[in-house]
């Protein structure tokens, strides 16, 4: 876990950064967002401290890649975590994904946790199931066509916040060999929250590059950021 009281030196930045870094470790699903604030943590200080002097925010996810019952996990834990360690409140939740149906056959009713549903319509209704269940917020969906985006959005009048995972938030992720790898979407039907072992799927191929990811900030309007 990450101490966020020790994270680096608070110093303000310029009104707008962005800065990228690959992520090779493994990690536990609830602490992802800890693991990426392991890198760049002086940006992330500061990033942290300017939202939580104006926490109320809206947030948008947008993935076409999503379509394992592992990704929707991961994104609901993903998107509590932010508003936990950052503090927020939640304005809106809004997640657009792609409706095409993925034509696979498996039993979406029992799903191993990495592989893909069969169609769109199940997969958005084990999204609301988990957002339901993990985050307790009202949440708005879209289901279209997207383009390439994979990208979490945090922002309000003040400030604009962007993660972008290559590839989107569930790629390079897969579960651990080990107690977790057998689960299945009946297993944890109302255990959703379940802190899952994850191994980092790019750093054990053969260029063990890890997962990239893009981090993007901007103010928005004038306002003291100095500490």
């Amino acid at each position: 876990m990450i101490d966020m009281d020790k994270l680096g030196t608070r110093r303000a930045f310029d009104k707008e950064m962005a800065f990228t870094f690959q992520v090779t470790q493994d990690v536990h699903s609830d602490e992802l967002l800890d693991l990426l604030l392991e890198h760049h943590p002086e940006k992330w200080n500061y990033i942290r401290h300017v939202m939580m002097s104006d926490p109320v925010v809206d947030i948008v996810y947008e993935d076409r890649y999503i379509n394992t019952p592992l990704g929707c996990i991961l994104l609901a834990q993903f998107i509590r975590r932010i508003r936990d360690l950052f503090l927020l409140n939640f304005n809106s939740i809004t997640i657009s994904l792609s409706k095409k149906d993925f034509r696979v056959m498996y039993d979406d009713d029992e799903l191993r946790l990495d592989r893909r549903f069969s169609f769109a319509d199940h997969r958005d209704s084990f999204m609301k199931k988990c957002i339901n269940q993990i985050i307790c917020d009202k949440t708005r969906f879209e289901v279209k066509n997207l383009a390439h985006t994979r990208s979490i959005r945090v922002f309000n009048k003040s400030y604009d916040l962007s993660i972008m995972p290559e590839g989107g938030l569930a790629h390079g992720w897969g579960i651990e060999n080990g107690k977790h790898s057998d689960l299945t979407t009946f297993d944890l039907s109302d255990h959703l929250d379940t802190n899952l072992h994850l191994f980092n799927r790019n750093a054990h191929r053969h260029d063990k590059a890890g997962v990239h990811y893009t981090v993007h900030f901007e103010l928005l309007k004038e306002k003291e950021t100095q500490f």
